[in-house]
């Protein structure tokens, strides 16, 4: 079935780092599934033989048509250049050296110790190094967007991308006709189950929010748990059910581009801003969708591995949330000293204790926060991302109340405990554990 609405499209050239929003030219050979495929399909089937030959021959078909495609693609896109955007291109990657360059002086200067007693010389001399640098690529970047015709050039490369994503699904129909006829009837349940599985397990790894790509099993697998019927069948009621919202979401990714288009050559923002958000909801469903799975496989194992399970599935989905903070590690090496008295050791533990007694409700609510606040950010930066495309138009920021309490509090956490560390310790043992040093000194 053809998708004409499902398009992407592209700036060409990497033009002045202005690409339009979507377009990820990397993503376009992107396969359902590969030749590697074999092994599981060959399994779920009880292949052999020529079958085993003729399966991995159509998958090797399949791969080629798609790579071939979507190179042609590419090359066509890149070929839609707009007048003076190469002299653009050129310019930005200049600005944005010199500006890596400053960067890096200042960088330099703090490590042969300028700045050592005086914090604020550090920031006043970044800010007044650094302001010039970037007020002259962002006008380099603006400068590059005003360049007239973008918007005509976003809409011929939204054909070309809607032609090779017309040919896509063709590419994808065609294998699996190809592979259900090797299967046969008597096998086409069996089919259909890999056939599903082996394309979700693609589309699931694709992700921007944190918890979007979790895939339940893989909690599961590695824990080591007996693949029961009961849990057998919540896996592919799940999958079922998982299957059509990854499609939806994929739509609506690959739908944003020609909104970006449209909103540019109509200079009307606010087409990309709900198309936007409609990415974003369709995200928010895969990424809720994947905790509901976490959920229904607890429900069927005993108490101790239902916390082992939802304790490692939390810990997958949301690394950056449940890893150890900067106060675990420094209490850790603090304890580790062998110069701590009895005394220094005792009250030591003691915080350690207390710290990890709270951690767990702080990183709950922080948890809370990113799902309720995470959408927004990205929609908020993805608005951004086109501003130079609007001179004059106020692009209001929505913001992250939730998110910017809860990391505040996480600081402030972090740095009660640290302050409690710093008040046991003697100023000596406190300046040697690994990042409280708040000076750099020159080595």
């Amino acid at each position: 079935m053809k998708r004409c609405t499902i398009l992407i499209l592209a700036v060409t050239c990497g033009a002045f780092a202005a690409t339009l929003p979507g377009y990820r030219p990397q993503d376009l050979a992107r396969a359902g599934i590969a030749p590697s495929d074999i092994r599981t399909l060959a399994a779920a089937l009880s292949l052999d033989g020529d079958d085993v030959q003729q399966a991995h021959a159509a998958m090797s078909i399949y791969r080629d048509a798609m790579e071939d495609g979507a190179s042609k693609a590419r090359a066509e896109i890149r070929a839609l250049v707009v007048t003076g955007a190469a002299e653009h291109a050129h310019e930005v990657s200049h600005r944005k050296a010199i500006l890596d360059a400053v960067r890096d002086q200042i960088a330099e200067r703090q490590r042969a110790g300028e700045f050592l007693g005086d914090p604020s010389a550090m920031r006043e001399a970044y800010q007044e190094s650094m302001s010039e640098a970037e007020r002259e690529l962002t006008e380099a970047r603006e400068a590059g967007a005003q360049l007239p015709g973008w918007g005509d050039a976003f809409l011929a490369q939204a054909i070309v991308l809607g032609e090779w994503y017309d040919s896509s699904d063709t590419h994808l129909q065609t294998v699996r006709e190809a592979l259900a006829e090797i299967a046969g009837e008597e096998r086409q349940e069996a089919f259909e189950l890999w056939w599903l599985n082996a394309l979700l397990e693609r589309s699931i790894k694709h992700a921007r929010l944190a918890g979007e790509r979790l895939d339940p099993d893989v909690p599961i697998a590695r824990l080591g748990f007996d693949d029961d019927v009961t849990l057998a069948d919540v896996r592919q009621a799940w999958r079922k059910s998982h299957w059509p919202l990854l499609i939806a979401r994929d739509i609506a990714v690959r739908e944003l581009p020609i909104y970006a288009a449209d909103a540019i050559s109509r200079g009307k923002i606010d087409v990309w801003r709900r198309a936007v958000e409609r990415a974003i909801a369709a995200r928010e469903a895969v990424r809720d969708h994947a905790w509901d799975g976490v959920q229904m496989r607890a429900v069927v194992l005993d108490e101790v591995s239902a916390a082992a399970y939802l304790k490692a599935s939390k810990k997958l989905a949301y690394p950056a949330i449940t890893r150890r903070d900067r106060a675990m590690r420094i209490l850790a090496a603090a304890i580790a000293r062998p110069d701590l008295d009895e005394s220094q050791r005792a009250m030591t533990m003691a915080l350690q204790l207390e710290h990890e007694s709270l951690i767990s409700d702080v990183q709950s609510r922080h948890l809370l926060a990113v799902l309720a606040d995470e959408g927004q950010l990205l929609a908020d930066q993805d608005a951004m991302s086109v501003a130079m495309y609007f001179p004059g138009t106020m692009i209001d920021s929505k913001g992250t109340p939730r998110l910017d309490a809860s990391s505040a509090e996480r600081k402030k956490f972090i740095a009660d405990t640290m302050a409690g560390l710093q008040s046991i310790l003697t100023e000596d043992q406190w300046s040697q554990l690994p990042g409280t040093r708040t000076q750099p000194v020159r080595d």
